[in-house]
């Protein structure tokens, strides 16, 4: 550019002398063209390379302004220059910063990080220090955050804001979900072990029947029996670690309930072992399940017993708390280490032996405690004991003393159940019906064939005429032809239609048929939409005869003994 500049003044030089310098003027006016032309090209240079510093200006700017990170320029004074997106998100920012005098940054920082944040911009050298501190938003709220300040050569701090809160929300959700992988591999592993119990003690007794003696097929068949309903008393407990209500819901005198377990307890724990009681002369009438609380109370007195192989006292307490009611069970045993406590609720978490004990007792207390909306907890000292309290809120349980006519009317309503179903087969009446009183036609739809089948043969052998479906499709084209049924039994999960779509078609057609719906496990959202299709009954599997007619039986119509 200097070259040219010269050039210029020579040949403007040139031009305004004439020829003097031996140069025509045409000659000079060619020169000058020329010159022109280059500055041209260089004006259009020079346009290009402000347009592409531009360029790289704005990309930067979109970088700044896009960072995943809160960023922020302060001045050599620790004024606000210039702030990112994120930062403002942050800080509660909603425009840029005005034009100068800028805003300070002081105010964001919580006061008593003040120091901690001086020392950390004030550092000399250009070396990119950090530390944690508690910033301000605008509208008043304080978050932790990673902060580090960096110094560019004219003075100004680059600082970077990571939400530590964000980061630690994030792990947290990290640290969950490998727990609860190592959840499942536990309880997978658990119910492994229990049930390969079941089966081997099942296969075990029917492996040599060829060779046995009537006497000792009949001990098989009990020993098979017995390994069954251990079985079927494991899927229960697993269930209810997952119920979020009880099984059933009815009126009981959870005080009368606690004095009917210290009785029992009195009579089957060893003598070495005290159970004391204090209780209320007041009734507390508690809606839920009492035989899942009568079953909580066994287990915790179970542990307790083990607790004490030296004797000891069990005391059942139930009195008055700070936010409510309190029901305690404590013994003064051997107790728990602070690591023991910290996973004493955690499915097949057992300190017992191996094989002597399946580490769902505690689990199963806490499944019950939550499925009424009560708070358990554990208080525990090695050598000195272990408490279980349950806190009961004000609005759970109503008192009423003996003798006033609130406890006579709260009387009444014990036993007293809510609408279909009724109860699941494992806490129904398991009264004796004798073949004589079964007389009825039922419809068994279910798409595995050795539990139709075996169901099927077993209901027939008490006089019960069986029809069975392989499937839905083929249960509607059974009451289309084959129809009417006294009862439609179904399994609830089958293959391209289910047993809640078999209802829904079935009850939409023929609201008087009764229906019942045969399961594994029921989600409470799905039983309120069977009670609300007219589903009558609910039962769940694995079930005995005695159970299924408990059900069966009240829903056939009734007929004279000279009815066919």
């Amino acid at each position: 550019m200097n070259e040219r500049v010269r050039r210029l003044r020579e040949w403007t030089e040139a031009l305004r002398s004439g020829a003097g310098a031996g140069r025509p003027v045409d000659h000079v006016v060619t020169g000058l063209s020329a010159l022109g032309a280059e500055l041209a090209q260089a004006a259009a240079e020079l346009e290009a390379a402000r347009d592409a510093a531009g360029a790289r200006a704005e990309h930067y700017r979109q970088l700044f302004d896009e960072a995943p990170v809160a960023v922020v320029v302060l001045t050599r004074a620790l004024a606000i220059a210039e702030l990112n997106r994120r930062a403002r998100a942050l800080l509660g920012v909603r425009a840029e910063p005005a034009e100068e005098p800028f805003e300070p940054f002081e105010p964001f920082v919580a006061s008593a990080d003040r120091h901690a944040w001086e020392a950390l911009v004030r550092a000399p050298g250009h070396t990119a220090l950090s530390c944690e501190l508690a910033l301000r938003t605008a509208s008043g709220a304080e978050r932790r955050c990673r902060v580090t300040a960096l110094g560019r050569p004219n003075g100004d701090r680059l600082v970077v804001i990571d939400d530590v809160a964000d980061e630690r929300e994030e792990m947290a959700r990290a640290l969950f979900e490998t727990q609860k992988l190592e959840a499942v591999g536990q309880l997978s592993a658990g119910v492994a072990h229990d049930m390969n119990n079941v089966l081997a003690a099942i296969l075990a007794c029917a492996s040599n029947h060829d060779q046995s003696s009537p006497r000792e097929l009949g001990e098989a068949m009990r020993e098979i029996r017995a390994a069954a309903l251990r079985g079927r008393e494991l899927t229960d407990r697993l269930s209810s670690l997952f119920r979020k209500s009880p099984i059933r819901a009815r009126t009981f005198d959870l005080v009368d309930l606690v004095r009917q377990v210290a009785g029992l307890l009195r009579r089957t724990l060893p003598s070495s072992i005290a159970v004391e009681a204090s209780l209320p002369d007041d009734r507390w009438w508690l809606d839920g399940d009492d035989e899942a609380w009568h079953q909580a109370l066994l287990n915790l007195a179970i542990n307790a017993r083990d607790a004490m192989p030296d004797g000891g006292v069990l005391r059942l307490e139930c009195g008055s708390g700070p936010t409510g009611r309190e029901l305690r069970v404590s013994d003064n045993g051997l107790g728990m280490s602070a690591d023991v406590l910290a996973r004493a609720f955690e499915p097949f978490f057992t300190t017992k032996p191996f094989g002597q004990g399946t580490g769902l007792g505690l689990s199963h207390v806490r499944a019950v405690a939550q499925s009424h909306q009560v708070d358990v907890r554990c208080e525990s000292t090695p050598g000195a004991g272990t408490r279980f309290r349950f806190l009961f809120p004000h609005a759970l349980v109503r008192a009423a003393p003996h003798g006033e006519s609130g406890a006579v009317e709260a009387e009444a309503r014990v036993g007293e159940t809510r609408p279909r179903p009724r109860l699941p087969p494992t806490q129904v009446s398991r009264r004796a019906i004798t073949a004589r009183q079964v007389r009825g036609r039922i419809l068994l739809v279910d798409d595995d064939e050795t539990v139709r089948h075996t169901t099927a043969r077993l209901l027939k052998r008490v006089g019960i005429q069986v029809v069975e479906a392989p499937s839905a499709r083929d249960a509607l084209a059974l009451i289309e032809s084959a129809g009417p049924f006294d009862v439609v039994v179904s399994d609830l999960a089958m293959p391209l239609m289910d047993g809640e779509a078999l209802a829904a078609t079935v009850l939409t057609r023929t609201p008087e048929q009764p229906f019942v719906m045969v399961t594994g496990g029921l989600r409470d959202d799905r039983l309120q939409r069977l009670q609300a299709l007219g589903v009558k009954e609910v039962v769940t599997k694995p079930f005995t005869v005695p159970e299924i007619l408990a059900v069966l039986t009240p829903l056939f119509p009734k007929r004279a003994p000279s009815d066919p």
